[in-house]
């Protein structure tokens, strides 16, 4: 689905893939939702995954059946097959691309997974106060995907990203070592600072439509190793130094960002409403 919204980036020539990603959380919220209200109406499982299950299918082959052919590229000419040589997994930058989708996956996950323990545990705020700091964290890091495609347009995929892993930065410090309404503020701001870090990288390892399939699989790949890793390791931290202390993880993944962002990508000029210039592949 990445390869296939990536082709339709290119395709329109701005930012559409944080747009694509928010649906995919909204659908996870409606997901939610339809759940409660069956258990309200204490309809038996089997009538929920049915119909939950027929309503995905249609919309998947639906979807899908409108898919960009495979066998043509946005100017409807055959793309160049991959050049036969080193695995997407020995390119460099690749890999640097990776890195960057892998701090930014880590920091949005312990946003999400973390935020209602920081604050009961180290905040000592009610379970209330918790819901409404993780309810501040999403509603920063979903308009963030929602409406992130025109700063992205405008100033470009580095000063992009560089806004927002500063962004998280500061929110993050400001829940680490802020007072209890300092610390909602920086939930908040932490969200939208994690909004874009993982759509971009992926957008970007599509530039060359012939290589997009291999490179972001490789950058999803090491991406979504986050999700296996980061709740771990803010766990053993949480043990030993404290919650709070422990989110300290989530701003050093953010300054490491800020250092590497340099290194990937170049700067771009701003992109005007009369002349959206297509990303062009940068060499790997």
């Amino acid at each position: 689905m990445n390869v296939e919204g990536a082709a339709v980036e290119r395709r329109y020539g701005r930012a559409l893939l944080p747009w694509f990603h928010v649906v995919f959380s909204l659908a996870t919220v409606a997901a939610g939702l339809t759940t409660i209200l069956v258990l309200t109406l204490r309809r038996p499982a089997l009538v929920h995954i049915a119909l939950a299950a027929v309503i995905s299918g249609a919309a998947m082959a639906w979807g899908t059946a409108r898919f960009i052919p495979s066998d043509r590229s946005d100017g409807g000419v055959p793309p160049a097959r991959p050049a036969r040589g080193r695995s997407s997994w020995q390119e460099p930058r690749t890999l640097l691309i990776g890195s960057i989708a892998l701090l930014a996956v880590f920091i949005e996950g312990v946003g999400y997974d973390w935020t209602t323990v920081a604050f009961v545990d180290g905040h000592g705020a009610s379970s209330v106060i918790s819901v409404v700091a993780l309810t501040l964290f999403l509603s920063g890091w979903a308009p963030g995907r929602l409406f992130g495609g025109r700063p992205l347009d405008r100033w470009g995929r580095r000063t992009a990203l560089q806004a927002s892993f500063a962004c998280v930065v500061l929110g993050s410090l400001l829940v680490v070592t802020g007072t209890m309404s300092l610390a909602l503020i920086g939930i908040a701001l932490w969200g939208a600072g994690a909004s874009l870090g993982f759509p971009v990288p992926v957008s970007t390892a599509a530039d060359d439509p012939g290589k997009s399939a291999a490179r972001i699989s490789v950058v999803s790949t090491i991406g979504y190793g986050a999700f296996l890793a980061g709740p771990a390791l803010v766990g053993f931290l949480a043990n030993h130094v404290g919650i709070r202390e422990a989110l300290l993880a989530a701003t050093a993944a953010a300054v490491f960002g800020l250092l590497i962002v340099p290194a990937v990508f170049k700067r771009q000029p701003p992109t005007t409403p009369n002349s959206r210039a297509r990303p062009q592949p940068e060499p790997p």
